[in-house]
């Protein structure tokens, strides 16, 4: 699942970009004490520095792809039809964004938009539901 990999790879970035900056500190400090062992903490800054590009590498070809399904013609067509069809959540259609086939906000973009009030129509729907399940059984 690609938004499973993107939770991954934002929290592994965030952890490495916070190592390569503690070790940056200390490498700084070792500096200023020209310390015997400054080549070792060197080495270390440089692996964490690679380790943190090679992350944020993959974090951007992660994101591409989920976007690019996103953008794929069987989500948009069942993003519509669930939204304008179905009315299902109470969500509503994204009129900017990377859906915008013009680039420059002159066309429709038919990716889901999320709706804060999805939540409160859901809940309200589920209640009716309940209450006439209840009078039912009674």
């Amino acid at each position: 699942n690609v938004a499973a990999i993107m939770i991954f790879l934002n929290g592994a970035v965030q952890a490495a970009m916070e190592r390569r900056l503690k070790m940056k500190k200390v490498l700084e400090m070792k500096k200023r004490q020209k310390s015997s062992q400054l080549v070792y903490f060197e080495k270390a800054f440089e692996k964490l520095d690679a380790e943190y590009k090679e992350l944020k590498k993959r974090q951007e070809i992660a994101k591409f792809i989920y976007e690019e399904l996103q953008l794929s013609p069987w989500n948009i067509s069942g993003e519509f039809i669930d939204v304008h069809k179905r009315a299902v959540g109470g969500a509503m259609m994204k009129l900017t964004g990377i859906g915008d086939p013009s680039g420059v906000g002159e066309a429709y973009n038919f990716l889901r938009e999320a709706d804060s009030r999805s939540s409160k129509v859901a809940s309200s729907n589920n209640d009716g539901a309940l209450n006439a399940q209840i009078k039912k059984i009674t």
